[in-house]
This record gives structure tokens, sequence and C-alpha cells, in this order.
């Protein structure tokens, strides 16, 4: 599980700096500065450690998907493919446990970077208090925790950054919005199939978008629905459409014993949303790492409702994003998830396939665009080089 021999280590050496010369190429892919990607990259490492010993104290999915893979070689979606994926490592490369957790550790990572460039290409121009709290988002222990481990939400918070990031730019970015359905449906295909189907619904609603388009794009849609629809509905072990509502009530009916047990059955809607995206709140906390939840809830919260006063009074920003995408697979994912959720405990990793289009859309309302002036200029965060003359500013002051 640890270090059997030279291999072991040496083979872990080798993921972690290739983690290192991996993201100094790709900064300048998320149009981030090199010294960000890898501060991202550490700080994300840090989190896959620390989940590393909790996989090692405590009953995990990461021990048990690491220990099938040594003899294990079917490809499959969702379990299956996430233990065929390991075993290509453990089995094949013959990595040690944490060599594994490294690799997923790299496919988190990217996923976050994807995350902080699509944040960050909105706040660049805004105060300096708004680039700080964006930034706060990204190092949320939340935000690194669930998608350092293995498992299927490094996969899954790696489509979505994609995602989000080829929403500010579609037409040249089309290959990640591709590459992003792709990863999702090898890991949740019901999830892929919530992006395709609010893809399809922004691209025919675009003016933009000619005629002989939107026919192909209809097309294509249909195509790739009547693959994806049964391998939604054979992932989630319904037999036919008819079932969803029994599948449904079957899941809010699961309530797992212990601090995370949740039962949402008698909830209505709009508190279920509720729930499943900003609980467990600080006086809900029952343990440390619920208290570490509850606090990142917390500050996920104000950001939402901030969002929601400054809706109020202004317009948002101006953004190349197709916010149409966005709003359609929050909106649609969202509502799923929160009904089918069985408990707080899932709902606390599962939510960040949705929330970091659900933050992105707040901040294009909690900030405005500051005119282009030196005054600007001084007032972004730039960690490549970022320096205080002091002289400088109470001069201008």
């Amino acid at each position: 599980m640890l270090a059997d021999n030279v291999w072991h280590v040496l083979s872990s050496f080798l993921v972690f700096y290739f983690g290192i010369f991996f993201f100094i190429l790709m900064a300048k892919k998320f149009e981030v500065g090199q010294k960000r990607a890898l501060f991202l990259y550490f700080w994300h490492m840090l989190f896959c450690f620390v989940y590393f010993v909790f996989s090692m104290l405590n009953v995990a999915d990461s021990t048990t998907y690491y220990q099938k893979s040594l003899s294990y070689d079917q490809f499959g979606l969702g379990t299956d493919f996430v233990v065929y994926f390991v075993s290509l490592f453990s089995k094949y490369l013959g990595f040690s446990y944490v060599g594994v957790f490294l690799v997923f550790n790299v496919i988190g990572t990217l996923g976050l970077l994807a995350f902080y460039g699509s944040l960050n290409s909105i706040v660049v121009g805004m105060s300096r208090r708004v680039q700080w709290m964006a930034l706060l988002v990204i190092l949320l222990p939340s935000t690194s925790f669930w998608s350092s481990a293995i498992g299927k939400e490094p996969f899954a918070f790696l489509s979505i950054g994609f995602a989000l990031w080829a929403s500010l730019d579609l037409r040249n970015r089309f290959g990640f919005m591709a590459f992003s359905i792709v990863v999702m449906l090898l890991v949740r295909p019901h999830m892929a199939g919530m992006l395709l189907m609010a893809l399809s619904a922004a691209m025919l609603f675009d003016k933009n978008v000619k005629f002989v388009g939107k026919a192909a794009l209809l097309l294509l849609t249909f195509i790739v629905a009547c693959m994806i629809v049964p391998l939604a509905i054979k992932y989630a072990g319904l037999n036919e459409l008819g079932q969803i509502a029994q599948y449904i009530e079957k899941r809010q009916g699961y309530n797992q014993g212990g601090g995370s047990s949740l039962d949402i059955s008698g909830m209505s809607l709009p508190m279920q949303l509720f729930t499943y995206a900003f609980r467990p709140l600080p006086y809900e906390a029952h343990s440390v790492t619920a208290l570490f939840s509850s606090l990142d809830n917390f500050y996920l919260l104000f950001v939402f409702l901030l969002a929601i006063y400054n809706s109020i009074q202004r317009k948002p920003c101006s953004s190349s994003a197709n916010v149409a995408f966005l709003m359609g697979y929050l909106g649609i994912s969202w509502v799923i998830l929160a009904m089918t959720t069985p408990n707080l405990g899932i709902a606390v990793r599962q939510k960040w396939m949705f929330m970091p289009f659900l933050i992105f859309i707040c901040f294009l309302y909690i900030g405005r665009q500051r005119s282009f002036s030196m005054w600007a200029v001084d007032d972004r965060i730039d960690f490549d080089a970022y320096q205080v003359n002091s002289g400088h500013l109470q001069q201008g002051k």
C-alpha cells in the first residue's frame, strides 16, 4: 500500500515531478501564471495527503478501488471505470497506493486549474476585494479535498472545470467541451446527459448560430443521446424511463446511519436545494471534518446571498461565457441531485459537479468591471510579481 520496493518510491517521485512540469506547461493554456499554477498544484497535493491519511485510518472508497484494481481488468462505466483506470497503474505499472493517489491528484488539480482560470477571467478587472473573495473560493478545503482522492470525484471535477472553461469561448474551445462530456460519461453517465442537454439547448437558442448549424446540432444531439441515455438508465439501475419516479423515491428512502444521515423525503424542493448546496452549517457540525465543511458552506452561502443582493441592484458584468449553458446545466443538475441525494455525506462531495458553475455566475453579479486606469492595474492580484510601493501609493492618495 505504501512502499514495498524501490520502484514504488521511484514511481511516486516520477508522478510528482511530472505534475510540476505538466502544470508549468498547462498554466499558459488556462491563462494562469506558472507560479500560480504550481501553487495550486502543491495546495491540492496537501489535501491529497490529508485524504490519504484519512483513508488509512477510516473506511474509504479509495482503498477499495486500489485493492480491487490489483486483480481487475474489465472496462466499464462508473465504479468499473475507476477500478479499471487504477489497475493501469497499480496492476500493470506496479504503482503503490501513494503513487496512484498522486496520479489522481494531477487529475483533480487540472480541474482546479481550469476552474481558477475561468473564475480569474472575470474577476481580474474587478476590485482587489472581489479578487481575494474569488481566490478564497479556490482555496476552500472542500474545493480540493474530494477531488484529490482515488475515486470518481477527480474525474467529475475535471469535467466540470473543462466545461466551465469551454463555456467562455465555445467556438474555439469546443474540444474542451467534448472532452468534458466524455470524461463525465465515463464516471457519471447521467451527468454527461445533463451536460449534453444544457449545451444543446443553449446553442439552439443562440441567435448567432445559423439554421444549418442548429439542424446539424439537433441531428448530432439525437445520435449522441441515443447512445448516452441507455447508458445512463442502465447505470442508474433502471429498466425503462417510466421507473424514474420509483428511482427517486428509492434514493430518497436511503438514510445511512451516522452523522451524515439526512432524511430528505419530507422536505420541500426549495429546502432540498438549500440542503444540498449549503448544509451542514456551523451549528450542525458534529465532528472536525463536519466543522471544516460547514465553514466552507457558510462562506459559499455568503457569496450566494451577496450575488442575489447585487443582482437586485445592478446587471451582471460583461462576460464572453455562454450563460445559457451554465444556467441550463446548473438548473437541471441541482434539482435532480437534490431530489435524489440520500444524505449529507454524499451531497458534500457531489455538489461540486455543479458548484463551480454557481460560483462563476455569482461572481458575475458580485463585482462590476473597473474602468481601465493605472489604479486598476495596480489593484490586480499577481502572485508572479506582486509588489507594494508604499511611497507611490501614498503619493497617489
